[in-house]
This record gives structure tokens, C-alpha cells and sequence, in this order.
């Protein structure tokens, strides 16, 4: 029984927000108990807690400093894929512009030549209605 409660303890104990907090808590613990063995006159014991409390502490202040850099780090590459992904967007943009732009020019070009194409037909359905007339009346 004691087994299954240590398991389920240290898996909600062992997380990573937890595990920095209990090894700190630990490591103001073990202040105490040196503290208390100098005071007993246990200097040997003492020496020793001494050493696992300063291990514990660098430890710490080792691993505050890591943690801090790779978040630095990580926002640093955040921020150059958030430039990466905006200059993409932007070279899209312009692509799609370049795009619109050839359309609306072949667009223009079309409705052209399809004014020029009635403009033609017009004349020749105006010349041949002339020639057409003129044919008619002649007696």
C-alpha cells in the first residue's frame, strides 16, 4: 500500500513545476538540519549536510540560468519564424498583386480589340447595308 501511495506521490510531486519547488523546499530543509547539527556540535555531520546543501543550491542556480537562456533562445527563434513567415506573406501578396495586375492588363486588352472587332463589324454591316440599298434601287 505504501509502495502505490509513494508512486501516485511522486507522479504529482515530479512534475516539472513541482520538482524545482520540492528541491528548493529541500534544499531550505537541509539549511535547517545544518543549522541544528552545528548547534548539537555535530560538526562532522554538520560539514556534510553543509556539502549536499551547497551541491543543491548550485544545482539550482545552474539550472535557473539554463532554463532562463532556452527561454530566451526560444523567443529569439519565435521572433526571426514570425519575420520569416511575415516576409512569405508579403512576397505572396506581391505575387498575387503581379498577378491581378497581368489580368486586369489582359482584361483591358480583350474589352479593346472586342470594341475594335464591333467597331469593324458595325462598318461593315453600315457599308454592306449601303451597297445593299444602293443595289436595291437601281431600276
Amino acid at each position: 500500500m505504501w509502495g502505490a501511495i509513494i508512486r501516485v506521490g511522486a507522479r504529482y510531486a515530479f512534475f516539472r513545476r513541482w520538482k524545482n519547488t520540492i528541491i528548493l523546499a529541500g534544499g531550505i530543509l537541509l539549511c535547517g538540519v545544518t543549522i541544528f547539527l552545528v548547534d548539537a556540535k555535530l560538526y562532522l555531520s554538520a560539514g556534510f549536510v553543509g556539502i549536499i546543501v551547497a551541491a543543491v543550491m548550485l544545482w539550482i542556480a545552474a539550472h535557473y540560468v539554463r532554463e532562463r537562456r532556452a527561454i530566451r533562445e526560444r523567443e529569439v527563434r519565435q521572433r526571426e519564424e514570425a519575420s520569416k513567415r511575415e516576409a512569405a506573406a508579403a512576397a505572396r501578396s506581391e505575387k498575387i498583386d503581379k498577378v491581378k495586375a497581368s489580368a486586369a492588363g489582359v482584361a483591358k486588352g480583350v474589352s479593346e480589340s472586342a470594341v475594335g472587332l464591333v467597331g469593324a463589324a458595325r462598318t461593315g454591316i453600315s457599308s454592306a447595308r449601303e451597297r445593299v440599298g444602293s443595289w436595291r434601287s437601281k431600276p
